[in-house]
Formats: C-alpha cells, structure tokens, sequence
C-alpha cells in the first residue's frame, strides 16, 4: 500500500485490512482499475494513453501498481464505491474497474495417509535436478505471510524482501517473518526451495533457488487485501525477481491478467492458486498468469466431501496445470521444524513456480512466454489429450519440462495397397488425423470413383466411395479438412469443376451440405459435438459461409438479421462451445450467437484464410497481399489477438490442443517447398528432427520417399500427417514422435577409466515393476541399439497402467547363440523411494551428449554379476577363474564369465570383476 494513505486510513475511519479480513472475497472499500492501453476495432487499433488516463483521477489514486496500468483508487468521501464504479465505468477509458477484495491463503483440512514428500516424485523432480539445482537460476518471490528467516533449510537460499503492509524494505526494517499460525508461507518457500543435498531436513523441487521472502499481510490468519498481493509482487519484479509465486485466492480478476501481463514485460512469470472452493473457473482464462490447481497422489483432481464440508480444487478453463496437494512433506515454523502441510492448492503452486524458476535458469534466453508454453506441454493429461477444457495441460512433470528433449520422430509409410488395402488405389491424398491415429485419405483408383479410406497402425479398417459421399458428385479427388475426436471427418469431393462438402460419421452416414444458391461448397471444420462449418462460393467470385448442427441440419446463421454481413465471408473453424471461426473479406472473426460478431486484430494485409481452430477457440491463419501472395504465418489466441507470428513463406496447416503447429514453407519463388514445425518441442524443417529407422539406422526417409512437402495436421499425442514425394509420385507419411527419454549407455565399471564392450552392438532390456517390484505381466521390452551415442528410447508397456519401477539389463546379441555378459543396474526409484508416475522416467544424469548435441540421462550398467545374483561378489571372481582361458566354442564356455565381451575369458574379466566388487541392493525381479 502506497505509504501516504496509511495516515488517511486511520484518519477517515475506512477498514483497514485487518478489520476486512474477516469474509475472504469481501470489498475492502476501495478500487482496483484496470487502464485501457488498446482495443481492437475493425481496420486497425486504437491506442490510449494510460498515463493521462491515470492522472486524471488525481489525488484518487492512492497506490499505482505494474508499470502504472493497474491503480488502487479510493472513492469520495461519503460515496460509495458501487456509486463510484459506476461512475468510473461509464467514461469508456478503464478496461475494469473491481472492488479490492479480501484474499485468503488457500491451504485446508489435513490428510495424514500420504508418505513423506511423495511429491517430489510425483512431479519427477529428481529428474529434474539431473539437469538444474537452482544455482544458475533467477529469483522466485513468495508473496505471502511471510518466511521463517532462521530456519536451517532455508536461511541460506533468502535473499532481501518486503512488506507491503509497512512499505519497508527488509533492510529499512520491513519484517518479512512469518505471521501465520499455520506457517503457511514458511510451508510455500520450503516446497519451492528448501536446500537440497544438505543433509538437513527436506529439499524443495529448486534446491539452490534464490528465495525472495514479500509478506504481504499483518494478519495470523494470512488474510489481506488483493492490492497487497498485487503490490506485492510488483515490487517482487522490480527487484529483480523472474518467478512469482501467490499461494492466494482472488485469482479472477482481470487485474491479476494486467499484472500477470506487465510482468512478462519485465522478462517474469506470476503463478498463482485456483483455490480450494471446487469452483469451475469457466468465466476467464488469463494468457499472462499461470493458474495452478490440485491433484491428490493418484493424479485425481483434489476434491474432499463430506456431510459438513465440500471442499476441492478450482478447475475448468482458467486453469492451465494441476500439481500435487496431498502427502506435501516441508519445512515449518517452530518445533518440529518439519512436517506434513494440511492439504490444499497453496502447495501446488510452488512446485509449478520453482519448475519455471529452474527452467529459466536453464534457458536464460528464452521469454517467460516460451518457458510457461514448454513447462504446459510437458504436462501429464488428466483428461482429453491436450489442453482441455476442465484440466488444462494436465499435471506437472517437473522432470520433463527441465529436461526438455528435442523430440525426434520417426517415418511410416501409408500405402494404399498395405494390408486390407483398397482395390486398384493408384494414388493417396491424406489429410484428416485423429487422436487415436487413424489417418483419413482420399484415395484415387484405376477406372474406379476414388474412396476416402481410414488407415491405423499398417492397416486400412473401412473406406466409403465418393459416390456414397456425394451421389451427384461422380468426383475425381476426396479431401478431408477436418476431424473431431469421435473421428467424424468434414471435407469435400472435387468433380473436376465443382466441390462438394461431406460429413462423414463412421457407424452413422453422411450429411451431405446444400449449395444455397452457389456451384462449390466445403466443409472445413467440426468439432468434438458434432457441429461443422464451413462455405459456399461462385468461382472467384462471392462466398457466404454456413453452418451444421450436431443433427446434421444446414443453415446460414450469418445470413440472417439481424447478422447480415457485406462482402464475402468464409465459415472455417468451429470451437467445442459452437464459436464460428472466419473471414469477412480481410478481417478474421468470431460469431456467437450469444455476442454475435467480434473482429480479431487485423495484420494488414488484403487477402486471409484460417486453417483450423483448437476446442478453446484458438485458430491459425494465413495472410497475403496486397501487392504479392506471399504467405505469412499467424497463430491467434482464444481472444483473437494474435499469439505468434511465424513470418513470411510459411502457411500453417495443422493446429492441436497444446497449439503445436505445423505447415509448409517455401521461397520467393514458390520454389522448394518443405514439411515444417513451426510451433511445439521443435521448430525448423521436419525433416532435420528424424530419428533413424528401426530396421534402416543409416536413413531417416522410408525406401523411395524423395522428400517431405508439407506438414498437414498435427493431433494431440503429437503425430504429424505429411505429404512427400517419391518415385512413384505423391506419398502419405505419419511421423511418430520418439518423446520418451533418451538414454545414454554406459556400459564399463565404475571409475575414471571404464572399461567398455568394444564393438558389440548391446540390446536393453528394461522390466517394469510395481511398487513392490513384482513385474508386471508382459513387461519385459527389449530395446535395440539404434546408432547415436548409446542412444535408446524406452516407453513403458500397455500392462504398466499404474506407478512402475524399471529394472535394466545390457545384453549382447552380435554373437549367434551368446546371452551375453549380464550387466547389473539400478531399480528407478529405489525400493525405498515412492514409484514413478506412469508418465516419467527418473534416471541419473551424468552428462553424456549424443552427435546431435541432445544431453542424455545416463543408465549405469556394471558389467561382472556373472551368477546373477544380484550382487557382484566373491562367487563372481570364482566363477571367471574357473573359466579362466576358456574361448568361444571351447568345451567349457561359460558365455556369462566373459564379462567385456571379447570372445575369450582372460585377465581383463577379472578386473572388471573386482573393479566393480561390492556392488548390491539391486534385486532381479
């Protein structure tokens, strides 16, 4: 609070916070305004000038917050701040005007049963520490009630702090302690960043963070007034804090957007708490503040009812990410000095900001928009696969988003002739991908009305012929534009002169589109209800676009009054809420309904086409003109300001639920056209993100594919449709992503010097276990060398559907008939230690950089359990004595006593042997 008014306020008699924190969400008297910088109108943008704007409301404005776009106002004397609200509203200048309201810390009732910092491996935190401790990374801030300052786990990460209720500085005699009785903010700032690797009590997921403590409250009980939390924070980013952490309640307002959006003006992040009142947040998605809710350890949304209490996690749109809330093990006031925090959404909020802090740390020149985007897409599901509706990303993976991986993909062919394949195909035109992905193409015959045919993994399931499509149609070509998750494709039949628009339901039939007075109609996009949109056009001339329901029934909504619009317009995309995605003439918009025609922000040009749209209302498009076609990329937000520009020479084809995009680019020329990624765990040509192929590691193109032409959809497991050339003419490819972590093999003893096999190429065998080591069935993989460094990918089995552990083994098989030397390694986590969520990987990482330049987690493999006992020890020396001089094919072989490898049990065994005596603890399942 600006440190002028504290007087007044004693003065007038106004509540003082802490006679206001009595009822969480109760006004405090005064304003929070939110000054209006721009608006989007049709043809362009009009500016404000926020400071004017600001300073005509005078001696008014008792606190000025985030770079002066968001002000603390005190209403008139004798008026009351409804009255004055209004007042404020109806000038036309204020993007909002809300009352400072009362926001409480957002930890609840106890749940005992969960194990100590169960946490930390749910989110994959250890693996995250393989790649970042904190020390390289920026300053979190905790704006709460405060930090123990003396406490043994975090005295040494404490930097200078704050307090907004004083207005001091912690070095003018601002007291940052923690005033709450249940050591809420001490609790927070030992989640983020109690020291690590210490030996003193627990580690936070940044052990090293820098750890700024802003006590923004004076209350026991942790209450205070939103414009403290805001102050708060703003003077958080102004001395240098990147990570902001608020453990608070009050998150809907759109002042908490405006500070959200400032800070990352100032290169910060601001994370804050969805709450615990079970609220569907389906009324406001911030773009600038990370919004965290809360899952229990079985990566359930967090929600607790009873006959006296219903109590649980904010979700639904406004929520980006969940984090665990239960079985939270951290740092606290007092004596014990640790314990288990009573569960509630506070604690999942420092776990997201440490992970942001930690990634900055590691990618310092990134913006924090990109390191918020990449932490998302790491996310484990919850729900529908990508950015859903009621989940968000899903819940934190610490240990992926740190790491990062660039994702490879890998190549498989989609032949027409392949099993079940359609009679006389000469040609493929795929288009359409589900999630499940089952690609949609429309095939061409020999003498034949081409088909649009279904195909997954190698085989085509169903086809169904143009002229079922389109009976008047007789086509030539069938496109497919678009595909909903209950895999109804919308498209269009090409006749040679005419297209004609399709729905496709598979089990159902077809809804086939009117002309409504036109000579070519398509349908371009559907949603997961079953509503489809799309357009109708004269030859180069009119285009008016229509509509269907989820009955099949076409009408022309904006047609009719009172939505009558001039010039051409194009239906392209739909959202899950019915949300019409177009273009009128040069100007993208949206259509409801419920608010009829709202334009989004023009980019100048004279020609525009939208490509697709995401559930939320996300959508790509592509502009050109007026004096060239260049095509320039666009990805716009759910809001219809614009997200990304990706440049010129660059169309946007396919958008998922995560807003990974991928296209095609070409030259000036129109020359050279290639398959891309424009948005996701990589950006650049795909082409150059190709992992080898399994039975060819020399190549990265299928036999006779000469080059990949356009990237044309991307669906939510991240699997890219592309078309290419070979020489046979057009060819279909699906590019699977190789997402799971690389490991990099280390295959020699323990020690500066290790001893390797030599040449022989190794085979991994990886057996995933339950939480108590009992394998589950069928899950055993063996996984082949595949040429990089060591580089092997694992991916966990369709029997593993819970919690695993792995146990590894490292065989040869370059010998006919020879096991191999048995290899001893570690069980993930340790007996000791809580599983691994179905989603991570945890792995020790020690440095290892493959020819690409990607780091890899290490596996270390000890060669020398030769009795397989599971520990190396005096039986094993025995035995390669025993066998000592003994060669391949000699009659007292003993594959196993050759420990490097070398086709003969000599002196070196030994060594290696004894160089790795002593080793234990690792029972084979």
């Amino acid at each position: 609070m600006n440190r002028n008014c504290v007087l007044a306020l004693a003065l007038t008699g106004l509540s003082t916070v802490a006679t206001a924190a009595t009822q969480v969400g109760g006004a405090t008297g005064d304003l929070i305004v939110v000054l209006k910088t721009e608006e989007f109108i049709l043809g362009g943008t009009r500016t404000y000038d926020f400071q004017s704007i600001g300073r005509g409301l005078g001696s008014r404005v008792i606190n000025s917050l985030a770079g002066g776009r968001i002000l603390v106002v005190r209403p008139p004397k004798g008026r009351d701040w409804r009255t004055y609200r209004k007042e404020l509203l109806s000038s036309g200048v204020y993007e909002s005007v809300e009352p400072d309201t009362v926001a409480a810390p957002t930890a609840l009732s106890n749940d005992p049963s969960l194990t100590q910092q169960q946490h930390l491996f749910q989110i994959s935190a250890p693996r995250a520490w393989d790649f970042s401790d904190g020390s390289t990374a920026p300053i979190l801030a905790v704006v709460d009630g405060g930090v123990e300052i003396n406490h043994p786990d975090l005295v040494d990460n404490l930097v200078p702090g704050y307090n907004t209720i004083s207005g001091l500085t912690q070095g003018a005699g601002g007291l940052v302690s923690d005033v709450t009785t249940n050591s809420h903010g001490t609790r927070i700032a030992g989640i983020a960043a109690a020291r690590g690797n210490n030996g003193v009590g627990v580690s936070g997921v940044g052990w090293n963070l820098r750890l700024m403590p802003v006590r923004a409250t004076d209350q026991a009980n942790g209450t205070t007034a939103r414009s403290e939390l805001l102050e708060g924070a703003t003077w958080a980013i102004q001395n240098g804090a990147k990570v902001v952490n608020v453990s608070y309640t009050e998150v809907q307002f759109s002042d908490v957007e405006t500070l959200g959006a400032w800070a990352r003006t100032q290169g910060a992040l601001v994370v804050w708490s969805a709450g615990n009142t079970e609220t569907n947040w389906a009324n406001f998605d911030h773009d600038n503040v990370t919004v965290v809710g809360g899952v229990d350890g079985n990566d359930q949304r967090w929600d607790v009812n009873t006959s006296t209490v219903s109590t649980g996690s904010g979700f639904g749109k406004g929520v980006d990410c969940f984090a665990p809330v239960t079985g939270v093990y951290t740092t606290r006031k007092g004596s014990p000095a640790y314990g288990l925090a009573p569960a509630g959404v506070s604690f999942a909020v420092p776990q997201v900001a440490a992970t942001l802090a930690l990634m900055m740390g590691r990618e310092p020149t990134l913006s924090p928009t990109e390191i918020e985007r990449r932490m998302l897409l790491r996310c484990a599901n919850m729900g529908p696969l990508g950015n859903d509706i009621n989940f968000g990303y899903g819940r934190l993976n610490a240990g992926a988003a740190v790491e990062w991986p660039i994702r490879k993909y890998s190549l498989t062919r989609i032949a027409p002739n392949s099993v079940g394949g359609v009679p006389n195909a000469i040609g493929i035109r795929a288009r359409g991908l589900s999630d499940d992905g089952t690609v949609y193409a429309g095939i061409t015959r020999n003498g034949q009305s081409p088909v649009l045919a279904r195909w997954r993994d190698g085989v085509w399931i169903e086809y169904i012929s143009s002229d079922q499509l389109r009976p008047d149609a007789s086509g030539l070509e069938v496109t497919v534009e678009d595909v909903n998750a209950a895999g109804h494709a919308a498209g269009s039949v090409w006749t040679g002169s005419q297209y004609f628009g399709f729905v496709w339901r598979p089990g159902v039939g077809v809804f086939q589109a009117p002309f409504f007075g036109f000579n070519r109609t398509f349908l371009n996009g559907i949603n997961n209800v079953g509503e489809a949109v799309g357009f109708a056009y004269n030859a180069f001339s009119f285009t008016n676009g229509y509509y269907m329901n989820s009955d099949g029934v076409f009408s022309q909504p904006i047609s009719q009054p009172p939505y009558n619009m001039s010039g051409n317009h194009k239906y392209c995309a739909i959202s899950e809420e019915g949300t019409i995605i177009g273009v009128l003439g040069t100007q993208p918009f949206t259509f409801s309904q419920a608010n009829g025609i709202e334009y989004a922000q023009a980019v100048g040009f004279q020609y525009g086409d939208i490509a697709e749209a995401t559930e939320e209302g996300a959508f790509i498009a592509q502009f050109s003109g007026p004096n060239n076609f260049t095509p320039n990329a666009y990805l716009y937000d759910a809001k219809r300001r614009v997200s990304q520009s990706f440049g010129s020479y660059k169309a946007p084809y396919g958008l998922n639920e995560s807003e990974e995009v991928v296209g095609a680019e070409t030259d000036a020329n129109g020359d050279s056209l290639q398959a891309i990624i424009l948005r996701g765990f990589v950006t650049g040509r795909l082409i150059d993100h190709l992992a080898p192929l399994v039975d060819d590691p020399n190549n990265v193109l299928p036999q006779g594919i000469t080059g990949l032409i356009e990237s044309t959809e991307i669906n939510n497991l991240g699997q890219i449709l592309v078309r290419a050339t070979s020489n046979m003419g057009e060819a279909a490819l699906l590019a699977n992503p190789v997402d799971t972590p690389g490991l990099g093999m280390s295959l020699g003893q323990l020690g500066a010097n290790p001893t390797y096999i030599g040449s022989i190429p190794p085979a991994l065998s990886v057996t995933y276990c339950n939480d108590a080591g009992v394998p589950y069935p069928n899950g055993t993989v063996t996984n082949d060398y595949r040429g990089d460094v060591g580089l092997m990918n694992i991916s966990p089995p369709a029997s593993v559907t819970g919690s695993y552990r792995v146990y590894l083994r490292c065989n040869s098989t370059a010998i006919p008939g020879y096991e191999g030397p048995k290899f001893l390694s570690r069980m993930i986590p340790p007996l000791n230690l809580p599983p691994a969520p179905r989603d991570s990987f945890y792995l020790p990482y020690a440095g290892a950089t493959t020819s690409t330049g990607i780091q890899q987690p290490v596996i270390e493999l000890y060669p020398g359990d030769v009795d397989e006992s599971g520990e190396i020890d005096a039986a094993d020396i025995d035995i390669v004595i025993a066998n000592f001089g003994s060669v391949l094919g000699g009659p007292v072989w003993d594959g196993g006593s050759d420990v490097d490898g070398s086709g003969e049990i000599d002196a070196v065994d030994i060594d290696v042997v004894i160089a790795n005596f002593g080793l234990t603890d690792d029972p084979e399942p």
